[in-house]
């Protein structure tokens, strides 16, 4: 493949480190964020001068990720840790509600009340608990 439209030329081996950290930035950004950083591709710069400091640009966003990451992991687990506890809470007063209901039951009316009925994923994503956390408590569930 024929990467020369992503290349300052001359600097082949910088513009390469340029790129690969460019898209290491994206994916890590979308890891903390949730959304790309777009740096665009070496070829933008005229000159070693403005890659070499778009490398430390892009080195020094990925440190200033790397400082603040934990932290916005452990602030995410944490939400995700309220919003199952809210879930168990609706499912456990849904149970209460029909009484003799079953708790794949009660999934399946919240699911429907969220507008969710067809995919769990969606579900688990509109409600802010991690994928697999509804699939894994009912092995064998599916949505009606």
């Amino acid at each position: 493949m024929d990467n020369s439209e992503f290349i300052l030329p001359g600097y082949e081996s910088l513009s390469n480190e340029y790129n690969e950290l460019s898209s290491s930035l994206s994916d890590y950004s979308k890891d903390v964020w949730g959304t790309r950083t777009r740096r665009g591709c070496a070829s933008q710069f005229s000159t070693e001068e403005e890659l070499l400091a778009g490398i430390l640009s892009v080195r020094q966003e990925i440190a200033q990720l790397d400082a603040i990451a934990p932290s916005i992991w452990a602030q995410e687990q944490q939400q995700q840790q309220l919003c199952i506890q809210m879930l168990e809470q609706r499912i456990q007063a849904a149970m209460d509600l029909a009484q003799g209901s079953s708790r794949e039951d009660a999934i399946r009316w919240i699911a429907d009340a969220e507008d969710c009925s067809t995919d769990l994923q969606h579900l688990e994503w509109h409600l802010g608990i991690p994928f697999g956390y509804i699939t894994g408590t009912l092995p064998g569930y599916r949505a009606a």
